[in-house]
């Protein structure tokens, strides 16, 4: 009798897993558009922190490789050629 009962939550599990897999395939925006959108917002900030955290990373390999050619074109102006 347990096995009985176990398959049929399975198989409403899955039915209600089926419809829902449906509904998100058939119209998706409309799925998300009912739910509140603080997580839209969530997903903005984390965004424009990514690309914050990027932009800081660009600076500082331009700002080594800048400071080691800086350095050498130095060395070779300050260097006394026979």
């Amino acid at each position: 009798m347990q096995q009985i009962v176990c398959l049929l939550a399975i198989t409403d599990a899955l039915l209600s897993l089926d419809m829902a897999m449906r509904q998100l395939f058939k119209n998706p925006i409309s799925v998300f558009a009912s739910s509140s959108r603080s997580g839209q917002a969530m997903v903005e900030y984390v965004v424009i922190a990514g690309i914050l955290l990027a932009s800081f990373a660009i600076f500082y390999l331009f700002e080594g490789t800048f400071k080691e050619f800086g350095a050498r074109v130095l060395s070779l102006i300050g260097s006394e050629y026979p």
